[in-house]
């Protein structure tokens, strides 16, 4: 059966969890910068440091890593202190651990898949490294793969690339929901096309903070929730 409506999912933080590989991350970095006598806020610099890296590496796989050692590097010309290359091995295994395969989905996320594939189109439209979010999307498994008509990975998300995916899947605005975690990445772009967007505000960074363009967007707490919400406005 051909179905007229779609719905667009975002995945880190809105199918599966990733901020809290970064924040369990970021917190070992702090511990293991302050054990340096490093007596500053570590994460707020590291996030400045990489927020400004995200203009020139987008998401790609090394850009974290790279941040923590360019902090590494700032703090230790401050403090008049040598590299250290036992600090530089920690640094790099923290680096690696926000690489999980496959990552975990939230406990609603198939449930949500099954029920609204029965009645819509269902997307996926993710960001990052390719060659990361592929794996990772593989690494789920063909069940969780064959709920989506279709699967887009891009550099980064915008208006411009949520543009080019309505226009290529052909339906009307007013058919068409996205659900994300990002106000900046998901929530705003949807509505500046006239997309219907629901907020699952949780797994965000400073990077992602923003405000919305516009109050007509709906915030639950889960997908349970967003599942619900759909179901009952159609």
């Amino acid at each position: 059966m051909k179905k007229n409506k779609a719905i667009i999912f975002d995945g880190d933080d809105t199918l599966w969890k990733t901020q809290e590989l970064y924040d369990d991350a970021k917190e070992n970095f702090n511990r293991l910068m302050k054990s340096q006598g490093f007596n500053e806020d570590i994460v707020e610099l590291l996030d400045e440091i990489d927020m400004q890296r995200v203009e020139i590496l987008k998401f790609s796989k090394s850009r974290f890593l790279e941040s923590m050692l360019i902090t590494y590097v700032m703090l230790c010309g401050k403090y008049h202190k040598n590299w250290d290359i036992e600090v530089e091995s920690k640094i790099r295994n923290i680096g690696e651990s926000v690489f999980k395969f496959p990552p975990t989905l939230y406990e609603d996320t198939m449930e949500t898949l099954r029920v609204l594939s029965e009645h819509f189109s269902l997307v996926l439209f993710t960001n990052g490294d390719r060659k990361i979010q592929k794996k990772k999307i593989d690494s789920l498994g063909k069940e969780f793969k064959s709920y989506f008509e279709k699967i887009y990975i891009a550099e980064i998300k915008n208006e411009e690339e949520y543009g080019k995916i309505f226009n290529e899947l052909g339906f009307s605005i007013q058919n068409v929901w996205v659900i994300g975690n990002s106000i900046k990445s998901d929530i705003n772009p949807a509505l500046k096309l006239g997309l219907k967007a629901i907020l699952i505000p949780r797994g965000t960074w400073k990077y992602e903070e923003e405000t919305s363009i516009s109050d007509k967007i709906a915030i639950v707490s889960s997908l349970t929730e967003a599942k619900k919400l759909i179901l009952k406005n159609e």
